[in-house]
């Protein structure tokens, strides 16, 4: 009889020292994007990540904001951006955004 399957496990380390990140934040509702900036910053102090290697960049609106990432992605100093806007509900209902999108807003 053969013997039983015995699958390889891999496990992930939610840990964020050693790599650098771009967080990218609108402007436009201040009031509630700065909020979440302060769960990012939170979230990557947590999983280890130190200031030095976290930069913040403010846009004015979501409008910007996809030229930015681009911009400080084309550079390939970060391991990760971070996009943080807030965009009109019309844009929602207007805009077919799909994953394969550049940038991929939730609504």
């Amino acid at each position: 009889m053969a013997e039983k399957l015995q699958p390889g496990s891999i496990n992930g380390e939610l840990t964020a020292s050693g790599l650098r990140f771009a967080i990218v934040v609108s402007r436009f509702n201040s009031f509630i994007t700065e909020r979440l900036l302060s769960a990012a910053l939170d979230a990557l102090e947590r999983a280890g990540a130190v200031n030095r290697n976290v930069d913040v960049v403010r846009v004015p609106g979501a409008f910007e904001l996809p030229l930015a990432a681009k911009k400080l992605a084309a550079t390939a100093r970060y391991d990760a951006l971070i996009a943080i806007a807030l965009k009109p509900r019309a844009v929602c209902s207007s805009r077919k955004w799909t994953p394969a999108s550049p940038l991929f807003f939730a609504c």
